[in-house]
């Protein structure tokens, strides 16, 4: 009988132990959650390209394709992640930041 309460009370420590260790868990989680999934921000008159929209990632005809197209210029921010872009020909859009990636002019090679 003390044998069985014994074991109870053991238990029952371990159950708090497992309980403590799985809102630590939880709360690592939420925090790598939080910052992984941060606003892109782009600053005015930036240039960026654009995803598009065409390509689909299981289309094997389509895997030599570019992905990105552009540059384009930033010309006004918008609210709610949202960018006013315009092109090299002058043709405007609104796109969402998670479609834009920062351009980066490649260097001239001799």
């Amino acid at each position: 009988m003390k044998l069985a309460i014994k074991n109870v009370k053991i238990v029952e420590e371990f159950r708090k132990i497992e309980v403590e260790e799985l809102k630590r868990i939880r709360n690592q989680l939420e925090k790598e959650k939080r910052e992984s999934t941060g606003n892109r921000t782009f600053e005015l008159f930036s240039l960026i390209l654009l995803l598009r929209g065409d390509i689909r990632k299981r289309n094997n005809n389509q895997k030599t394709k570019p992905r990105y197209k552009g540059p384009f210029k930033i010309i006004e921010l918008i609210d709610n992640n949202l960018y006013k872009v315009e092109s090299e020909k002058g043709k405007k859009q609104i796109v969402h930041a998670s479609r834009m990636v920062r351009f980066i002019k490649r260097a001239h090679l001799a």
